[in-house]
């Protein structure tokens, strides 16, 4: 009779961890669906910052030769009008903060560039944690299986003792 108790306590132990560990099973798989799904997002969004600043920075290339170009032309009118020569004073300044604004945005694009390949890198590097993490916790989530499909071996053989004929003990 305490063979039969302690099997049937077996058994409803092995019940309860069994939906537990389904419970677990659900919770996980939505888990490193939604961690996989971000981290393409993560990377997409990388891709297009690195897309878009190196758009900005050939625009800013693009600018500076502009500009350049403007100097020059504006040099060679100083030089041909004497009559001119007080405003051509005043835009070559103007000219000199354009390129000084130039200078300063194609840094900061540059440096926006290294950022967004930092990011990159990073979003890579996060894309890798998150497969090795993934894969670690599929190794445990199988591992929990295997454990549960010992559980229920233990579970049957308890049933099977639980309906042994027993003797009395003399």
């Amino acid at each position: 009779m305490f063979l039969a108790n302690k099997a049937h306590q077996l058994i409803t132990l092995t019940a309860t961890k069994q939906a537990e560990a389904d419970e677990l099973t659900v919770t996980l798989r939505q888990t490193l669906s939604n961690v996989s799904d971000h981290s393409g997002t993560t990377l997409n969004i990388s891709e297009d910052l690195v897309t878009q600043s190196k758009g900005i920075t050939a625009l800013m290339g693009n600018i500076s030769h502009q500009t350049s170009s403007i100097a020059a032309g504006m040099e060679e009118l100083s030089a041909a009008a004497q009559q001119i020569y007080a405003s051509s004073q005043e835009v070559g300044a103007m000219l000199s903060s354009i390129q000084q604004d130039v200078d300063k945005a194609s840094t900061e694009a540059e440096q926006i560039d290294q950022r967004a390949d930092g990011i990159f890198n990073r979003a890579q590097q996060s894309r890798q944690t998150t497969l090795r993490l993934y894969e670690n916790i599929q190794k445990e989530v199988n591992q929990a299986i295997d454990e549960i499909q010992a559980v229920d071996k233990i579970a049957g053989l308890a049933g099977q003792i639980s309906i042994w004929p027993t003797k009395p003990i003399c």
